[in-house]
């Protein structure tokens, strides 16, 4: 009898012990795979406006928004050494990226070697053209006013090292390009201020080195962090103050050193191969003066905050390129007067791409 009791006792305890592993490694990644299956398939189909940037009055006049804004998010990557990722190959009403990566104009030079064009655009997002069909983007429009074919070769979250990188790659494989054009700031500054990366740091170095050094441990339980994470981002009980450029000298200085440095480099290479280079400092919502009404941008001004490390950040490196006497396109304050251009704190809608076009174009015909 005490046996079968003892026997008893040990198969209840196993089944909790069982019940509780289970909890935390075992149906975390079944309950995190039917989120994102959830999220992807099903709510995308019940609801078509899952970004609310397609219903902001900047769209008003524009029937593609919402199918635009659908097909960003449908984007995947691939990762590529010493440049990071570029988006996949793909096919859409307002989207279409080459076998390369690169994001197509327009129809009518799909079969244009981009390498080949006369006109270079390197950049982050803002140069790729979130928020605008591959017609009204920077490079397009620029095409349309000046008439010399054009390369997108911006991508989402890339700072000057990757840019520069991706300049000396298409080099190599025979680009001439009579000019060049570098569009930054936001990106080294939003990635490199970030506490746990450095001056050097793309905007996904951390979780490609969680993913690198991972055990076996980490990867059973990993799920179940990620979902932490989720629930964590839905009740927004994170920590926003995670920047730390206005509090490390050392480390913002370095950031606008290798800014810079990057800058003279990519001049250097354009001009040694008989190019014209033109170094852009981008507008952004919390610069200058710009109607950003319509939107709730986050108002939080204090120390480690992400609108102090714009604030801070961007006046270290205008007074450095005028300590070192280096030409570069100001546009930090295009957007200043009453009209809605923004759609987010650093993206526009295509009127605001087409006054960046036009402003870039006009300053090289002057300059030439």
């Amino acid at each position: 009898m005490i046996k079968k009791n003892l026997f008893k006792v040990i198969l209840i305890n196993l089944l909790i012990f069982f019940i509780i592993i289970s909890s935390i490694i075992i149906f975390p990644p079944f309950i995190l795979d039917g989120y994102k299956s959830l999220k992807n398939n099903i709510l995308s189909n019940v609801s078509k406006t899952v970004d609310t940037r397609a219903k902001l009055i900047n769209y008003k006049n524009y029937d593609w928004a919402e199918k635009h804004f659908d097909e960003l998010n449908k984007l995947s990557t691939k990762y590529y050494d010493y440049i990071g990722w570029r988006r996949n190959e793909f096919k859409g009403q307002t989207i279409n990226i080459n076998e390369m990566g690169y994001r197509k104009n327009s129809k009518k030079n799909n079969t244009i070697n981009p390498v080949k064009n006369e006109a270079w655009f390197f950049g982050g997002s803002a140069i790729w053209g979130t928020g605008s069909p591959d017609d009204k983007t920077i490079p397009a429009i620029f095409e349309e006013f000046s008439d010399l074919t054009s390369t997108n070769f911006g991508e989402s979250g890339y700072t000057t090292q990757q840019n520069l990188n991706l300049l000396i790659k298409n080099y190599i494989i025979g680009g001439k390009p009579k000019v060049v054009f570098f569009y930054d700031g936001v990106n080294d500054i939003s990635y490199k201020c970030r506490k746990e990366l450095d001056f050097f740091s793309s905007g996904r170095e951390r979780y490609i080195r969680d993913q690198l050094e991972k055990s076996n441990l980490s990867k059973l339980v990993g799920p179940t962090k990620d979902l932490f994470k989720i629930l964590l981002n839905k009740f927004n009980l994170k920590n926003n103050n995670f920047y730390d450029c206005d509090t490390n000298p050392k480390k913002s200085n370095l950031i606008v050193e290798n800014f810079i440095m990057n800058w003279e480099i990519a001049k250097n290479i354009v001009e040694s191969n008989g190019g014209i280079f033109y170094p852009i400092l981008q507008p952004m919502g919390y610069i200058g003066e710009p109607n950003v009404s319509h939107l709730k941008l986050n108002s939080n001004s204090g120390t480690g905050s992400q609108i102090n490390q714009f604030l801070f950040m961007y006046d270290k490196i205008q007074n450095k390129l005028r300590e070192k006497n280096l030409n570069y396109i100001d546009l930090t304050k295009i957007f200043n007067n009453n009209e809605y251009y923004y759609i987010d704190f650093v993206h526009v809608s295509p009127d605001g791409n087409k006054k960046i076009a036009k402003s870039i174009f006009e300053k090289i015909k002057i300059e030439n």
